[in-house]
């Protein structure tokens, strides 16, 4: 097969393939520490006007994820997407300290 049809194919079977299944998380996935790990990280980001650390994912905590999300160039994925879940709790940890430990949903 000449070097022109391989890329051709390589190419096309690209274009095809399915993109990645964003994967959401409910908020019983997190343990009490990761929900306040995640609105830790909300109420750190100065751009993001958030204010409650009760480990409730709530309305409220919904709506500044969504904010941040747009901030953050992620408006493409669900709030509980486990990119965006994880990328703020781990914000949240270094924001908290280091004795916090990654949950097992973003390891």
């Amino acid at each position: 097969m000449s070097l022109i049809r391989l890329w051709i194919v390589l190419v096309v079977g690209f274009a095809l393939a399915p993109l990645a299944k964003a994967e959401s998380l409910s908020p019983d996935d997190l343990n009490f520490t990761a929900r306040q790990l995640l609105q830790i990280a909300l109420q750190d980001d100065s751009r993001v006007d958030y204010s409650g650390l009760d480990g409730v994912i709530g309305p409220q905590t919904l709506q500044a994820i969504a904010v941040w999300q747009d901030l953050e160039g992620l408006s493409d994925l669900e709030p509980l997407d486990r990119q965006v879940v994880c990328a703020l709790i781990k914000r949240g940890i270094r924001g908290h300290g280091s004795s916090s430990k990654l949950p097992t949903v973003c390891q």
